[in-house]
């Protein structure tokens, strides 16, 4: 199973979380979690939103992916690649 690492960003902290699964895309909220917590109950919006949202592939490098919400200014961007262990 491989290793996905996910980077945050919001409102100017940035902050990283690996896990195990098998694809990227179904554990945005259990990241966004993970990396901020209560971040569901402070911004229930834009929690909303990022967990409906779907990554988007990067054109330019295999094994990565992106997804950006620019909700209220809050400048939230989350990038995720997949780790070789």
């Amino acid at each position: 199973m491989p290793t996905f690492t996910y980077r945050i960003e919001y409102r100017g902290h940035t902050k990283s979380v690996r896990i195990r699964k098998s694809n990227p895309k179904g554990w945005i909220g259990q990241v966004v979690q993970e990396a901020f917590p209560g971040f569901e109950v402070t911004e229930p919006s834009l929690f909303g939103k990022i967990i409906r949202a779907e990554l988007a592939p990067d054109k330019t490098h295999a094994g990565k992916w992106r997804l950006q919400c620019n909700d209220e200014g809050s400048g939230f961007s989350l990038s995720v690649v997949e780790t070789k262990d």
